[in-house]
């Protein structure tokens, strides 16, 4: 189902509420809200939060020159690619979706990346409608490509939205040169041998 991203698929679902959480103070708040719940609750755990210990998000500048909206493990990479463009003095803000029901806090005028980890990207096509009616006319997909994961890691991380797709989207809607980055499956390596 969506190649393996069951966040779109459950979150249309009347009744069920899917939660997100990806920053270490939210678990709890998740948790709580979805005990809270009267009807059926998912909690959904990206695994890529288990394997490394992550700074958190960089602090939220009002207005900043672009916002990336994001859910799941893919909040990383967003949370990566604003530090680096920081670094060039182009402010982002990152809005991690940790509640699939819930409204999301953007500055409506704000150039927006919306970063989801399904190719139909559901999720964030729906916040995408709210950002066309309330006047943000500046909006990027970065999502997979429109075919089956990769099972081999190495591939897996070439198929996932990357830092690097993310910064380029920001990069084209303010009018700045790409930074010509290729992808990893782009640049795999040709002695790559399979997964198993």
């Amino acid at each position: 189902v969506h190649s393996q991203a069951f966040h779109g698929l459950l979150g249309q679902v009347p009744g069920i509420r899917v939660f997100y959480p990806v920053q270490p103070k939210s678990v709890t708040e998740c948790y709580r809200k979805a005990l809270a719940h009267r009807g059926v609750s998912i909690v959904m755990e990206p695994r890529r939060m288990y394997e490394l210990e992550t700074a958190g998000l960089p602090r939220a500048v009002a207005p900043p020159m672009a916002q990336i909206i994001t859910l799941g493990d893919c909040v990383l990479d967003a949370a990566a690619a604003a530090r680096e463009l920081r670094q060039e003095k182009i402010t982002c803000n990152v809005i991690p979706v940790e509640d699939l029901r819930s409204a999301v806090s953007y500055f409506a005028d704000v150039p927006c990346v919306l970063v989801d980890t399904s190719p139909t990207a559901d999720t964030v096509s729906i916040i995408a409608c709210r950002l066309f009616q309330s006047g943000c006319s500046a909006v990027r997909f970065v999502v997979p490509p429109w075919e089956p994961l990769p099972a081999a890691a190495a591939l897996e991380a070439g198929w996932y939205p990357s830092k690097e797709g993310i910064k380029n989207a920001i990069y084209e809607m303010l009018g700045k040169k790409t930074s010509g980055a290729v992808s990893p499956l782009e640049a795999a390596d040709v002695g790559f041998r399979g997964p198993f």
